[in-house]
């Protein structure tokens, strides 16, 4: 059991990432260097989301990012060199950057411990991501979106079939289960009962109603359709076990966002025009997302308000 003293400096710890912005703007590291995200296997989500991160930092501290492609994606459907490269493919975020080649990088504690390092012409430094930063400071990634939604359109997605309604609004809930469970001490923190999220579902289809305007509630999901009865019992469409592509390109394309808590739905959410409904989790919401508190209440207020701009937008 870890001693109280070495919780709390681990919890004082300032990432290494926002180190480096603050030694960035003090000029004690050179801005010649360049950064890039260390290859590493993790699931689709958290690589897109650590090339996200960089690209951001990059862009905010005024330093050129160089894109190493993603090595493996996890959970793998099919052959996994294959399943990589559809990744790769599919959010196109080398498009239009310098490629890190083989080139050797220095990792980013080493250019702290040693920032003399920094005046190498052209350093390259090296992260896991940088969210760190992104998570002090959220707002940064309104610069960049519109960088990453022209790459990530730049491959055709009209093939995707979309569940959306023709007149009025359409609500896609990313409910994350499979990977995660309430019983599991090591996955029970990004778990979502399905009590809040019910509670959320009933609260935005009667505020549509309030309105008049139709709307259509799409979950998403794993599993076997029998543990959602409730959500089809209130009106709801269920999409369980699809396509991982067409699963992400529908939570980008619908006008209201529930996000789960997982590096898949905040990579949706900043690529998305949708009104985001967010769950706090270790990622930080952009300023403005809507909160969803424990029993899944939300600011029904301003809700109201957005929906209804959107209702009229679309009329």
């Amino acid at each position: 059991m870890p001693s109280l003293s070495r919780l709390l400096k681990k919890a004082l710890r300032v990432p290494n990432d926002l180190q480096l912005y603050q030694a960035l703007r003090s000029g004690k590291i050179d801005r010649s260097i360049r950064i890039t995200c260390r290859p590493r296997p993790d699931g689709g989500g958290a690589l897109v989301h650590s090339r996200l991160s960089a690209m951001c930092f990059a862009h905010a501290v005024g330093v050129e990012y160089l894109h190493t492609p993603f090595s493996v994606v996890t959970h793998a459907e099919g052959e996994p060199a294959e399943w990589t490269r559809r990744w790769e493919e599919f959010f196109n975020l080398g498009l239009g950057e310098t490629p890190a080649g083989d080139e050797a990088a220095t990792d980013i504690k080493m250019l702290l411990d040693h920032p003399r390092l920094s005046r190498q012409p052209g350093l390259l430094v090296s992260a896991l991501h940088f969210h760190g930063y992104c998570a002090e400071y959220p707002d940064a990634y309104r610069a960049v979106i519109p960088k990453f939604r022209a790459k990530y359109f730049a491959s055709d997605k009209g093939a995707i079939a979309l569940n959306r309604i023709e007149q009025g609004i359409t609500v896609a809930f990313h409910i994350r289960r499979g990977d995660v469970s309430s019983s599991d001490p090591v996955t029970a923190s990004r778990f979502t009962d399905d009590e809040r999220l019910l509670h959320l579902a009933a609260r935005i289809k009667a505020l549509s109603q309030e309105l008049g305007v139709p709307v259509r509630i799409n979950i998403y999901s794993e599993g076997d359709a029998r543990d959602f009865a409730r959500y089809t019992d209130l009106g709801c469409e269920l999409h369980i076990g699809d396509d991982v592509f067409t699963t992400f390109h529908n939570l980008v394309e619908s006008d209201v966002l529930v996000m789960a808590k997982s590096a898949f739905s905040y990579v949706a959410a900043l690529l998305s025009d949708a009104v985001k409904l967010y769950e706090p989790f270790w990622n930080t919401p952009m300023s403005d997302w809507l909160t969803v508190g424990v029993e899944g209440t939300f600011d029904e207020g301003r809700f109201r308000t957005i929906l209804a701009d959107r209702a009229a937008g679309k009329a």
